[in-house]
């Protein structure tokens, strides 16, 4: 025997519909918090990688700027090497740090010329497939020739 409409319970459930559109929902916005959690660890890094760049920058920079004699030269140079650690040109992450000291003119107000001036650059390169070479960052500073630390 039947058991009269009125009496049976109504059984309720999720279609296969909606739970299809569910896993859809989830897995777009899955997929796009994935995307920006990569684009956040990436921005990080290339923030450390460009702070460490300045940093040997600035490390080298202030070394050949405090030297108590200054001369013409262009060398590859490594933060490390200063630190009597072995030399790694480049170093681990691809990048060398290419020096120049060279002369510098200047003339004061007056016109008369200022001897002994020197112009400090250095430049971080990443070696390019190829040949080539991509400068990432330069720092240089001006300095006089003789230059007494109080040594």
């Amino acid at each position: 025997m039947r058991t009269p409409a009125r009496y049976r319970r109504k059984v309720s459930a999720f279609s296969l519909l909606e739970v299809i559109l569910a896993l859809g929902v989830f897995a777009v916005a899955g997929v796009s918090l994935m995307v920006a959690l990569n684009d956040i660890a990436k921005a990080s890094t290339e923030s450390v990688d460009e702070a460490r760049v300045t940093s040997q920058l600035r490390t080298l920079l202030t070394y050949y700027s405090r030297q108590p004699r200054i001369e013409p030269f262009e060398k590859i140079d490594s933060p490390s090497r200063l630190m009597g650690f072995p030399d790694e040109l480049p170093d681990s992450s691809g990048i060398a740090y290419r020096v120049l000291v060279e002369p510098a003119e200047f003339t004061t107000a007056k016109g008369e010329k200022l001897n002994d001036m020197f112009r400090i650059e250095i430049t971080a390169l990443r070696k390019l497939p190829g040949s080539g070479e991509e400068v990432i960052e330069k720092a240089e500073t001006l300095r006089y020739g003789q230059f007494n630390l109080g040594r």
